[in-house]
């Protein structure tokens, strides 16, 4: 029988995948904080993290698995993430699913000052180039159709689950509003 083609595993797609990553490595970083921006207390060097909470990571200290802030000491960078943060003598390496690595990396790349709104997925659409999400903004509750990437990156997202979005400004595409008063 003829072999079928296997299309090869991309990292984002998989819920398990894990990453390591060196933050502020071009830094050379001499010190970092660790914030604890989830709800409840997370692992921290002997002890445990309260909600709000930060402190110093010395060498050796290892901080989640929880959502973290961590600061780069000389500079006052910051980078969020949902994993594990620890600092050895190579560094501040944190642990991250494939996903929020690459969320976090999307998220650099939106100009600074932009708005940021917090949503739920109320449902998907996963069609090729045509893939889109539909999402609830948390405030207003108004419905926004946001085109996904063909790269498969947001294949796990479910309906109900809380999501961030900004617009780029630069890449903005505006419609005529047809039947619209005003």
């Amino acid at each position: 029988p003829p072999q079928r083609a296997t299309r090869p595993a991309v990292p984002w797609t998989d819920p398990g995948a894990r990453v390591r990553v060196r933050l502020f490595e071009l830094l050379n970083p001499r010190g970092c904080r660790v914030r604890n921006l989830g709800p409840g207390p997370v692992l921290c060097g002997d002890g445990y993290l309260g909600p709000g909470a930060d402190r110093e990571l010395r060498p050796g200290d290892s901080a989640g698995p929880g959502l973290l802030a961590v600061t780069d000491c000389g500079t006052g960078l910051e980078r969020r993430f949902q994993g594990e943060v620890r600092r050895s003598a190579r560094g501040i390496i944190a642990r991250m699913s494939a996903r929020e690595y690459v969320s976090g990396v999307i998220a650099a790349e939106l100009p600074g000052g932009q708005p940021r709104h917090a949503g739920q997925v109320q449902s998907l659409l996963f069609d090729g180039a045509n893939s889109a999400v539909l999402l609830q903004e948390s405030r207003t509750r108004r419905e926004f159709r946001i085109a996904l990437p063909q790269t498969g990156q947001f294949s796990d997202l479910k309906p109900q689950e809380p999501v961030l979005f900004s617009f780029d400004p630069e890449r903005a595409v505006c419609f005529p509003a047809r039947g619209q008063n005003g």
